[in-house]
């Protein structure tokens, strides 16, 4: 009788337990992988917003590139107009020289 009872006060857990080494390095492990996702989610993050101003700066440098090509073709508008009416010789009042004393142009998005 006494096995019998030996076994009812010290039940036999249904799984085997791990001792506290293992558990330790079970806990390591948990800490060590969250560490590593936290580390590469970071330079996620940090690679995402460097692409974002490249991409900005990017098409900053398009449009502006647009806008002085647009100056150009103006000013080389403004120089030829005159020529095209057979004048020969350049004066203050031609559409050039006007430019200065006009209302500035609006450029939207700058």
């Amino acid at each position: 009788m006494t096995n019998k009872n030996q076994r009812h006060m010290n039940p036999r857990p249904p799984f085997p337990t791990a001792d506290r080494s293992e558990r330790g390095v079970a806990l390591l492990l948990a800490v060590f992988v969250i560490t590593i996702s936290s580390v590469i989610i970071f330079e996620l993050g940090s690679q995402l917003r460097l692409d974002q101003q490249n991409s900005r700066a990017f098409s900053d440098g398009v449009r502006a590139d647009y806008v002085l090509k647009s100056g150009l073709n103006l000013a080389r508008l403004l120089i030829e107009i005159p020529k095209l009416d057979g004048a020969r010789e350049d004066w203050l009042g031609e559409p050039w020289a006007l430019v200065g004393s006009a209302p500035s142009l609006p450029i939207g998005g700058l």
